[in-house]
């Protein structure tokens, strides 16, 4: 498998994932709050980010024009990841505080990286062919 076939798949994934939770925030509001009680959810929501990040940022970038954009989500995400794994205490804190806001800004952010990454999958390599 590829770098654009892994491009595409993430693409798609995080489209369905931030798709499903803007039409049931309630629903994942209500999971935030049950996450904050069960430390699985902080080490998944650290690893998750760590392993997409390090996925993206050792993707090539001088094969397609656009990439340093994902390559800057990627570092986003790896130190986002990095920042939970390290400092759980501060991030159970931001949840409690915040618990509604997760969904809808999961989703946003989701949406965006979801675009980003389809753009460069689908879109890119058709215009690198020219």
């Amino acid at each position: 498998m590829d770098y654009i076939a892994l491009t595409k798949a993430f693409g798609i994934m995080s489209l369905i994932f931030s798709l499903g939770f803007l039409f049931h925030l309630r629903h994942y509001e209500r999971m935030a709050r049950e996450m904050i009680g069960h430390p699985d959810g902080f080490i998944l929501g650290g690893i998750l980010p760590v392993f997409v990040g390090c996925l993206i940022v050792n993707i090539p970038t001088d094969m397609i024009q656009g990439w340093p954009k994902l390559t800057i989500m990627g570092w986003i995400l790896l130190l986002v990841g990095i920042l939970r794994i390290w400092f759980v205490h501060w991030w159970v804190d931001v949840m409690k505080h915040n618990t509604a806001l997760v969904p809808v800004l999961f989703a946003i952010f989701g949406l965006i990286f979801g675009c980003l990454l389809c753009y460069a999958g689908f879109v890119l390599p058709m215009v690198a062919h020219y």
